[in-house]
């Protein structure tokens, strides 16, 4: 059973993560529609916060797309001071639902259950700013310096696995440092790396910082 779960494992990282027609991935570099799946997200975050229940939307008109990928929700609170704190990040390298919408749905009440992080309140979500990454694909990566700040990295031995999303940081050796740590490598183990390829962007929905 865990060879089969390794070996799924591996085809999902060789293989292109995202499946959607051409039209409906340039969709997502449309800022309008950016904005309407960020908006999709605050409110799934705040509904969360809020302890309201929540189903998975309706896909309308205004978020319509065709498109099953991965994708990853990172939350972050604009200080008084301007400084952003990171306040949760989840998300999957492969799509687990049926559509993106659902998939962003998931994300994002994920990150904000993120228990690595200080919990979401009421009171925080007029500081909010959301970055959505959606994957696009993973491709082996032989040389780390190779890696520019608009890819994100994925490193794996066995089942481990750490994940640096698309600008989290710039410089390739510490971002490999990041991702090690995060799939709990030590020092002299060996380990494959991958280049994610994805579209990531960012939404400010700061109201006030007082």
């Amino acid at each position: 059973m865990r060879f089969i779960k390794l070996w799924i494992i591996s085809v999902l990282l060789s293989a292109s993560l995202g499946q959607g027609e051409e039209g409906d991935w340039n969709k997502l570099h449309d800022r309008k529609f950016q904005n309407r799946l960020a908006q999709l997200a605050y409110n799934v975050i705040a509904a969360t916060v809020k302890g309201k229940e929540i189903g998975l939307p309706k896909t309308t008109s205004n978020t319509n797309i065709r498109i099953r990928a991965g994708c990853f929700v990172t939350i972050e609170t604009k200080e008084r001071n301007g400084v952003l704190t990171l306040r949760g990040c989840r998300g999957t390298l492969f799509p687990t639902q049926r559509s993106l919408v659902d998939e962003l749905t998931q994300a994002s009440i994920h990150a904000c259950r993120d228990e690595r992080f200080r919990p979401l309140k009421p009171n925080d979500l007029s500081r909010l700013v959301i970055n959505i990454t959606v994957v696009q694909k993973l491709t082996p990566l032989d040389n780390i310096h190779a890696l520019s700040p608009e890819h994100g990295l994925v490193v794996k031995r066995g089942e481990k696995i750490g994940i640096v999303l698309p600008y989290e940081g710039r410089d390739p050796l510490v971002r490999l440092d990041w991702a090690k740590r995060k799939a709990g490598l030590s020092e002299n183990e060996n380990f494959e790396m991958w280049l994610m390829k994805a579209i990531r962007w960012s939404v400010s929905f700061v109201r006030s910082l007082h």
